[in-house]
Order: C-alpha cells, then sequence, then structure tokens
C-alpha cells in the first residue's frame, strides 16, 4: 500500500483500480440499477452523463430537457433527466438525486476508429467525484471515494452533513 492509499483508507475512503485506455482516458467499472456500467472519468465533465440507449435498455424513465449539450464536434445533442434507484462504484454508495442521458454513439465511434474499447456507457463527471470528495492518484491508477454520509449504512435516514 503506498502512503496515500494508507492515509485515505484511515479517513474511509475506498480505493477503486482505473483501466488506462488506448488514448489515455481512465475507464472505471460501476454498477448502475444493479448492472456493470462501465464509465469514462472526466474530471472536466460538469455532469455525469449515461448513454441515451443504455438507459433506455434499462427501462428507466426519461425526461426531455428544454436544453442540448455538446456532443462530439459541433453537434448539439437532446439531454434527458433521469433518477437513478442505485449507483456504486466499488463499495462507495451514491445517491444522486439525478443523472443526464444523452446519445453517446459518436463517443464510441470515435474511441473504436482508435482501437479502444467502445463499450463506454457513460461518463463520470465532476457532480458525482466532488460528491464523494474523489481523489485521483495517476501513479497507481486509483481512484478514491468517499461515500456521501447522507448515505453511508449506518447514518441515520434523511440526515445530511
Amino acid at each position: 500500500m503506498t502512503d496515500l492509499e494508507v492515509f485515505l483508507t484511515a479517513k474511509g475512503f475506498i480505493s477503486v483500480p482505473l483501466i488506462l485506455n488506448g488514448v489515455g482516458h481512465f475507464e472505471i467499472q460501476a454498477m448502475m440499477e444493479g448492472r456493470p456500467v462501465c464509465l469514462i472519468v472526466d474530471t472536466g465533465a460538469s455532469g455525469t452523463v449515461l448513454d441515451l440507449g443504455y438507459i433506455r435498455n434499462l427501462g428507466v424513465e426519461l425526461e426531455l430537457q428544454d436544453m442540448q449539450a455538446g456532443g462530439v464536434g459541433d453537434t448539439l445533442l437532446d439531454i434527458y433527466l433521469f433518477s437513478c434507484v442505485g449507483f456504486e462504484i466499488g463499495a462507495c454508495v451514491i445517491d444522486p438525486p439525478v443523472l443526464y442521458a444523452m446519445d453517446l454513439s459518436k463517443v464510441r465511434e470515435n474511441l473504436a476508429l482508435k482501437g479502444v474499447n467502445a463499450d463506454v456507457q457513460g461518463i463520470l463527471g465532476a457532480d458525482i467525484l466532488s460528491t464523494c470528495d474523489a481523489v485521483l492518484d495517476y501513479a497507481q491508477k486509483r481512484l478514491f471515494l468517499k461515500t456521501p454520509a447522507s448515505n453511508a449504512p449506518d447514518s441515520p435516514a434523511g440526515e445530511k452533513k
């Protein structure tokens, strides 16, 4: 264990392995609605976005928003809002009130053209990373997360810290 890992685990963080793909993006495995989901870690993305087709396959109710979001290049894409019942990264349980969905097929196509895993279902953004006090260890390819206090298993229901 590195000094950083020892320090952070003593503070209640969990350590999650990252996978460095062929174009230098970190990917992480998570669980959503009880199913595995592969996400690109994007500290520059303000929000976490899941692929529209993936979310539709889960049967989750989507609400079209009155705004569009930037896609690959200059493309503007419809963006949808949805509620998520279960979202976990390793042992970190996250209860985001809402997440976003948009068509990420062009992202997957571009990754595939570069010979990279095109089985990415979303982008993990700063909303969840900041909620979980994320610490990214580039050298060890680890993401350290802390379950938000209001989601902790031993936290009284409704208690916000």
